[in-house]
């Protein structure tokens, strides 16, 4: 199960703050030992405890800061947004285009006309003024702009509650000290490209920003619209491509931008309701980042064609992401949609391809419709709570393909902020240490003026002690009160042995009176690590390490430590075809399946399964086909109310697998994707104690294009015996032997909120599957099969 990373990174930042504390309370126990004080014979007692009252001031000034690191640190943590998150209401939201956004209409023969020439422009009408090569609308109004500046400023400055409408029709600016377009003040500024124009606007690399700080080629201080539908193609050298510092609409036309940072960038919101738009950014594509307010800070698409590349996140909200129609395509280097707090997934079409997340979400995603295609990821959809309730949604994932991880409210600058208070947290400890150790060896300096030190301890004449290692205290010198406890008996210092049967999920027992970790104890606090056992399904040098986890008080229900309550990951409805190089469906929490198709082409390496879970496992609906490795792989619970079986069969990539009926009939199908040594089903038409079987390497007629059918037959292959039931048949043992399916059902939230919920989409096309008639007469896997099932040649 893959760890949420924010929260690693986290829990990192207390460890520091813990080696810290240990380091200065080293500082006071060598002080307190005699390490660095040599005190002169003959010296008096008030200058003795001088000495001793310097260092001691020294060592609570160390504790001091360490502390006000501390509370700086966790006031970053409880931050506004926090409260903003809290206040969130998904339906509050303004997430359409207004009648007036799509209206690019204009009185052209009442229009103020403005026409730039080289380095300087003409105005015809009012509301305007030409000042060489710079033009300022200061009224409510339309304004028609033509021609070239070849280094000049369109600026709008009207009154407060004016709107402002500028029709580009061929026009084409260039600013080298500024936006090509800046509007200072406005109550609305439309930006409507008039139909068959094209128009161009672009700043500098480096111009000097004025104490109203623009960031981009085309920026507003207040709501901007672009609609039309002529084209616009936009450079921003300097940072951003279009921001606004409000609203930011785009209605129509047709936009090419290119930027050093962000494309499209509006503080409270972007929105999309129309047009083809092309992005190309070294920073975000599209982002909204208002954090101090719980109905801003969204990115809304509801249609229009984008085509997106980013250096980092595709299309970022802080508050919510939402796509609900259009053609989106994004390669992203970082996430490919990403939402500080929540998002969703209505309709449209999208192809997504990042360096990290397909669409990331810290708090809900809800999938609700749509058609995505994930081509390359390392996790696919991950959000503390993931509901698939509709769509058809097909992901391939370097790890895990859906993840239900905790929740990090933390923002990129509360990590600062803690960082640097870590960092001053430091400087003043080691300070402070050094203070003391100056005030100790000053002391002795004067003390020791005409006079011979004593012996050391132990003997070394003239010579202070060996400091400690790293990470250990101070050998207690001889003659001390306290003496180390002895060893239990029989304990020679080896580690203990790995038990026969720890490759079968067993956690090794403890030393003899051992009493283990306490669940809050940090490993870096003094716990040992666990040792680690070869995975039994992984061959030769590439052999997976399994961690035993050996407090299960420190997780949750289920006794795995990263186990949480809150994680939730439930699918409804829809189509859902993974392919994972981790887990393929995983929450450090429950997993609840209750309807749609699910086909999981899981994990060949045994250090994950293609399902992995925390506290709990269910299946009470919906078609599920999940083939992966064997040594990781955990079962349904016994709480699940639709039946399903769990066998050993072994395939390659391209394999079918197919579930077939007393009867011959197909249950379900897929066509691996890679090699697998365990198959998971379950399905509607399943009844507790008949016996199916699962074939590898058939011809299966009528599958689609990833192999799947839920009717016909199957010619060929190899087959294996297995009888559904609700209970786990322990083919599937994972890492606790059986499955952790002993957390229990989830309890409903206490406000009695339904969870977001959608219909059943069927999986298209009839593509014929791959042909796998070379490996038509596979044998099962060497061994004894299980109880519950047996190899046959169909």
């Amino acid at each position: 199960m893959t760890l949420n990373r924010k929260t690693s990174r986290k829990r990192c930042h207390v460890l520091r703050r813990s080696s810290r504390a240990r380091a200065v309370a080293a500082v006071i126990v060598a002080g307190s030992l005699g390490f660095g004080l040599l005190p002169a014979t003959g010296c008096s007692v008030q200058d003795g405890n001088q000495g001793q009252n310097m260092a001691s001031q020294a060592s609570e000034q160390a504790k001091q800061a360490e502390e006000a690191a501390g509370a700086a640190a966790s006031a970053a943590a409880g931050t506004d947004f926090a409260t903003v998150a809290a206040a969130f209401d998904a339906s509050a939201l303004d997430l359409e285009c207004s009648k007036r956004d799509l209206d690019a209409g204009f009185d052209e023969a009442s229009a103020t006309k403005i026409v730039l020439s080289g380095g300087s422009a003409q105005v015809e009408g009012e509301g305007a003024a030409a000042d060489g090569s710079r033009v300022v609308v200061s009224a409510a109004g339309a304004y028609v702009v033509s021609g070239t500046l070849d280094d000049g400023q369109i600026v709008v400055e009207a009154g407060a509650e004016d709107k402002v409408q500028l029709v580009l029709d061929g026009a084409d600016v260039t600013c080298s000290q500024g936006p090509a377009m800046y509007v200072k003040q406005a109550d609305k500024v439309f930006l409507t490209l008039a139909d068959g124009s094209r128009n161009a606007l672009s700043d500098g690399a480096d111009y000097a920003a004025d104490d109203e700080d623009p960031t981009a080629a085309v920026y507003s201080k207040d709501d901007l619209t672009v609609n039309g539908t002529g084209s616009l193609a936009v450079a921003g050298a300097y940072r951003h491509g279009i921001a606004s510092k409000d609203d930011l609409v785009i209605a129509g036309s047709t936009i090419t931008v290119s930027a050093v940072e962000d494309g499209l960038h509006g503080k409270d919101c972007v929105k999309i309701g129309g047009g083809t738009i092309d992005v190309e950014a070294g920073g975000d594509g599209i982002k909204a980042s208002n954090d101090g307010d719980a109905v801003r800070g969204f990115v809304s698409i509801s249609d229009g064609t984008l085509n997106i590349v980013a250096g980092d996140d595709g299309i970022q909200g802080k508050t919510y992401v939402r796509v609900a129609g259009g053609d989106v395509t994004v390669d992203a280097a970082d996430d490919a949609l990403h939402s500080d707090l929540e998002g969703q997934v209505e309709g449209g079409a999208m192809t997504l391809a990042a360096g990290d997340d397909a669409f990331h979400a810290e708090t809900v995603l809800a999938l609700d419709g749509g058609d995505v295609r994930v081509s390359e990821c390392v996790e696919g959809y991950e959000a503390e709570k993931v509901y698939v309730n509709d769509g058809a949604h097909r992901l391939v994932a370097s790890d895990d393909a859906l993840n239900a991880a905790p929740a990090d409210l933390a923002s990129a600058e509360d990590e600062a902020a803690t960082s640097q208070n870590e960092q001053a947290s430091g400087s003043e400890a080691a300070g402070a240490s050094a203070d003391a150790q100056g005030a100790q060896g000053a002391q002795g300096s004067q003390d020791t003026q005409g006079a011979q030190p004593p012996d050391a301890p132990g003997g070394a004449a003239g010579e202070a002690p060996e400091p400690p290692a790293d990470g250990e205290l101070p050998e207690m010198p001889a003659g001390s009160e306290g003496e180390p406890p002895e060893p239990p008996e029989g304990f020679n210092g080896d580690a203990p042995a790995v038990p026969d049967r720890a490759d079968a999920g067993q956690a090794p027992a403890r030393p003899e009176g051992s009493q283990g970790v306490d669940a809050g104890q940090d490993a870096a606090e003094g716990a040992a690590e666990p040792p680690a056992v070869a995975d039994a399904s992984a061959s030769g040098d590439q052999a997976q390490q399994r961690d035993f986890g050996m407090s299960a008080a420190a997780g949750g229900p289920g006794g795995a430590a990263d186990a949480s309550e809150d994680c939730l990951l439930q699918i409804n409805g829809g189509f859902l075809w993974v392919d994972a190089g981790g887990d393929g469906l995983d929450s450090n929490g429950y997993l609840e399946i209750t309807g749609a198709t699910v086909l999981v082409n899981g994990p060949s390496n045994g250090g994950n399964g293609a399902i992995d879970y925390g506290c709990d496992a269910t299946v009470s609906g919906g078609i599920v086909l999940a083939v992966g490795a064997a040594g990781m792989a955990e079962d349904f619970s016994d709480a699940s109310t639709q039946p399903f079986v769990s066998v050993q069969a072994s395939g390659q990539a391209g394999d079918s697998v197919a579930v077939v009926n007393g009867s011959g009939n197909v249950v379900a199908s897929l066509a691996a994707t890679k090699p697998f040594q365990i198959v998971q089903a379950s399905a509607p038409s399943m009844k507790e104690g008949e016996t199916y079987q699962v074939i590898v390497g058939g011809t299966v007629a009528g599958t689609d294009d990833v192999g799947f059918a839920d009717a016909g037959s199957v010619t060929g292959g190899t087959a294996v015996e297995a009888t559904a039931s609700t209970t786990p048949s322990g083919v599937a043992s994972g890492m606790m032997g059986g499955g952790r399916g002993k957390g229990g059902p989830r309890q409903a939230p206490d406000d009695g909120a339904a969870q977001p919920s959608g219909g059943t989409t069927e999986a298209g096309g009839q593509a014929q599957a791959p042909d796998a008639s070379a490996d038509a007469q596979r044998q099962a896997p060497d061994g004894a099969a299980p109880q519950n099932q047996s190899a046959a040649q169909v």
